[in-house]
């Protein structure tokens, strides 16, 4: 798959599904900087790539992406050791449950500023190098939580449908610049942050309703991305593109098994 030699930018990359496409862009040749906010889990991501002899193309920036500043420095360090950024993948996210009216001004400010916020000043950071070539992809981590709505998740599930209103309307904006840009929608997916607080009992629950009875894999996720972003995908653009074994396909309506009945 063609993303062989590409300045790759992956946010959140130290764990879940962003350590996934770090490992995938670097098994397949791209030039990659992930960034994370905690150095001792770069490392670990680094050393099992340095054991796989793909460490020599990969770099970590420590990156709070909800502030400016940071994602500045990130773009900077991207230019001098790489190059323009060619592939973007907005992976970096983090949750908040609760109902609307629980849910606190802080609460609210932190998932925004990571999810929303976090995702527009890494494009707008990198949208300019991008601009200049004239090609360009960026793939944004939205999800299934952002197309439909969900129990006890109302700051997480607004945080992804922003991304999605902000996916489809840079695809349009960008397209006759040669930039494409896409969107995943992962169902409930093993990850460190999904996992935490999981109990189970929940995740029989989960497992019980989506239709291959088990949740996604952080690499299944990675290899929608890791597509999306490379030359086999160069005529999609404005996707969002559901990984979550079909459990969106389903009215949520019981399973039928009676036989045939006239009305």
């Amino acid at each position: 798959m063609s993303v062989e030699g590409k300045v790759t930018v992956v946010s959140g990359g130290t764990s879940g599904i962003g350590e996934e496409c770090v490992r995938l862009f670097a098994r397949r040749g791209a030039r990659v900087v992930f960034t994370g906010t905690s150095q001792a889990k770069a490392a670990v991501v680094l050393e099992a790539l340095k054991k796989e002899g793909l460490a020599k193309a990969v770099r970590f920036w420590r990156t709070d992406i909800s502030r400016e500043a940071d994602v500045q420095a990130l773009a900077s360090f991207v230019q001098k050791t790489f190059g323009d950024c060619e592939l973007l993948c907005n992976n970096a996210g983090t949750f908040v449950g609760g109902v609307a009216h629980q849910t606190s001004p802080e609460d609210w400010a932190k998932v925004f500023g990571v999810n929303v916020t976090g995702t527009w000043l890494c494009c707008r950071a990198f949208l300019p190098g991008m601009l200049r070539n004239r090609r360009g992809a960026i793939v944004n981590t939205a999800s299934i939580s952002g197309m439909l709505g969900e129990y006890n998740m109302a700051a997480y599930c607004a945080t992804k449908g922003a991304i999605i209103g902000l996916t489809q309307s840079m695809a349009l904006d960008y397209a006759d610049s040669g930039i494409r840009v896409n969107a995943v929608c992962p169902g409930a997916t093993r990850t460190p942050m999904f996992m935490s607080g999981t109990s189970p009992e929940l995740m029989k629950r989960f497992e019980a309703i989506f239709p291959p009875r088990r949740i996604g894999l952080p690499q299944e996720v990675a290899e929608a991305i890791v597509f999306l972003a490379s030359d086999q995908a160069s005529f999609i653009n404005g996707v969002l593109l559901p990984v979550d074994g079909g459990i969106t396909a389903h009215t949520g309506q019981p399973r039928q098994d009676k036989a045939a009945a006239d009305a």
